[in-house]
């Protein structure tokens, strides 16, 4: 009798535990994860994250560079990334299924060319080694600026080389100029780095957004990102009204100065809601964008065919922000 009433107890206590480790799993499935890397328009996400209600579901991966970030993305590791939206173009033509959903921001000057001291022209970069995450935005940041300069590949030696790197070989001379963007660009200022060429010159071209994975999101991830993109959109609003009052907050990955901090904010136009979905609507101009982006990506090796991108974007995230 004792033996069997032992067996029962052991059999309730196995299903319990089962259960158990059903709901845990469950709710890690559940777990909305979005990859960024260190930039400063990713930082209004973080605050947003920060003072978010449900913040306990959504988990921040933080890569060291761009190129992660999206192999994250294309391993299936993260349900939304931050990209350029040169690289979400990228995973669209190589045939991932996901959906660009917000604007983080344009960048207008926090992604530049910088040069050692000693190279104070344009010029000056012939037969010189420049670092540039070739998987990455730097490619097309560096084809651009090779068109504007009339400059060629042959002319120089390229060196791939991802941004968390970028700081240490060129501070150790080993290479003479870097594409680079914040809060690298203003490290390597302060100690003496000169720039020849930024974002600005190529000005609405260089568009952060976020991109959400389609086979790994589900109902309650959607719920999550709604709530997180809501509130960052009441930031953004509160940012341009009093920048100062939430420095700090930004500042915490970026490690700037107070000055720099507020000059590479100056570097980026984050968007309201209205200018997002104005941007989203615009076929023309972001068809235009696209054949720019697919023409580097190709031209590099990086993708074999134009991206088939009429359904790339979606206004649902953003429409929703704007009725609440």
């Amino acid at each position: 009798m004792v033996r069997k009433y032992i067996i029962t107890m052991l059999r309730t206590i196995l299903i319990l535990l089962t259960l158990l480790l059903l709901s845990c799993d469950s709710l890690e499935q559940n777990r909305l994860r979005i990859g960024t890397n260190i930039w400063p328009g990713n930082e209004v996400l973080y605050m947003a994250h920060s003072i978010h209600k449900d913040n306990d579901g959504i988990d921040f991966i933080e890569y060291r560079n761009a190129s992660q970030v999206l192999n994250g993305l294309l391993n299936n590791h993260i349900d939304v990334a931050a990209l350029t939206l040169d690289e979400a173009v990228r995973a669209a033509a190589l045939g991932h299924d996901i959906t660009i959903i917000w604007v983080l921001d344009w960048s207008a000057g926090a992604d530049a060319l910088l040069s050692q001291s000693t190279i104070t022209s344009i010029d000056g970069l012939i037969g010189k080694r420049i670092a540039v995450e070739t998987s990455a935005l730097g490619i097309y940041f560096l084809e651009r600026f090779l068109d504007s300069s009339e400059l060629t590949k042959s002319q120089i030696e390229i060196v791939n080389l991802e941004v968390n790197r970028h700081y240490e070989h060129f501070m150790d001379g080993s290479v003479d100029a870097v594409i680079t963007f914040e809060p690298v660009r203003s490290k390597l200022m302060r100690e003496g780095a000169l720039e020849l060429f930024n974002s600005r010159q190529i000005s609405g071209e260089i568009v952060d957004v976020l991109v959400i994975n389609n086979n790994t999101m589900n109902i309650s991830k959607q719920k999550r990102l709604s709530g997180l993109l809501t509130q960052h959109s009441a930031i953004v609003e509160q940012l341009k009204q009093n920048f100062g009052t939430y420095s700090s907050a930004l500042n915490s990955r970026l490690n700037l100065s107070k000055k720099e901090l507020a000059d590479a904010f100056g570097l980026i136009e984050i968007p309201t809601l209205k200018q997002q979905k104005s941007f989203f609507s615009n076929k023309d101009k972001l068809n235009t964008l696209i054949k720019k982006y697919e023409k580097v990506l190709i031209e590099n090796k990086l993708i074999d065919s134009q991206c088939n991108c009429s359904d790339l974007f979606s206004l649902k995230y953003i429409e929703r922000s704007l009725s609440i």
